[in-house]
């Protein structure tokens, strides 16, 4: 788990998600489509694990 990013739910939805990474949900959805960020259809709404999106970032950090 990362000490900086703190996630209190676990399941986000994509413009959950998007702000925690800081970004708009047009590239969440492009790692949802390219398999890179695995999640959970409820009905027509994606659900992205929180664990799973620590793990993203944990993975895809650069460290200086």
């Amino acid at each position: 788990m990362l000490n900086y990013v703190q996630v209190s739910k676990a399941l986000l939805t994509v413009t959950e998600a998007a702000c925690v990474l800081n970004c708009s949900t047009y590239p969440i959805y492009g790692l949802i489509r390219r398999g890179k960020l695995p999640v959970i259809m409820r009905g027509k709404r994606y659900l992205i694990p929180a664990e799973a999106l620590q793990k993203y970032i944990s993975t895809h950090c650069v460290k200086y």
